[in-house]
């Protein structure tokens, strides 16, 4: 599995990335340009307003979305995201990227709200070249757990992607046969 970890920090106002890929790859932090946390903020609390309302992110948002996915997927880090989903689609999977941020308030950003520039719908929480998945960080131990019965699983699609939805519940069949995982219902469309 090819994958992409982005630790988000903190230092005062500023956010700073850093990225560390699956064949070795390491990037020192680097800040990200023209955004700080008032601005990471104010994004989030847009995302959540229209959540809450049920409603598609209004204009100033959406454009939001789209200059923090500028932002983030640039320069170095941009150049690290690209190598590895090339080697990810040759294995015929997607780029793992999972974002980890120990900051409570980073923790709370929509990142997988981030729009592809000149698109209104290319979401890296949609994408099918991306898999995205979220860091946890505690101060306490870890401690294995067992788990009785299946695992629960609900697939949400909201653009109607068929095909991630047929990916997805061929890759877990077996673990759904062994009883594993319950499939539940996945939630498709606008």
């Amino acid at each position: 599995m090819v994958w992409l970890e982005i630790e988000v920090q903190r230092q005062d106002q500023a956010v700073l990335l850093r990225g560390r890929g699956s064949r070795g790859e390491s990037l020192a932090p680097q800040p990200l340009a023209d955004v700080d946390l008032g601005r990471l903020t104010g994004f989030t609390n847009g995302v959540r307003r229209a959540i809450t309302g049920g409603q598609a992110l209004p204009e100033h948002v959406l454009a939001e979305a789209q200059a923090l996915h500028a932002a983030v997927f640039s320069g170095p880090l941009g150049e690290l995201v690209a190598r590895l989903g090339e080697a990810a689609r040759q294995a015929g999977e997607g780029l793992l990227i999972r974002v980890s941020a120990a900051d409570a308030e980073l923790q709370r950003v929509p990142w997988e709200a981030l729009c592809r520039p000149g698109t209104s719908r290319e979401f890296v929480g949609a994408s099918p070249e991306l898999q995205v998945a979220r860091g946890v960080h505690s101060s306490e131990p870890f401690e294995p757990r067992e788990v009785r019965g299946a695992l629960r699983l609900l697939a949400v699609v909201p653009l109607g992607e068929e095909a991630l939805l047929l990916a997805l519940r061929a890759a877990l069949a077996a673990a759904v046969a062994a009883g594993a995982i319950e499939w539940l219902p996945p939630i498709t469309g606008a």
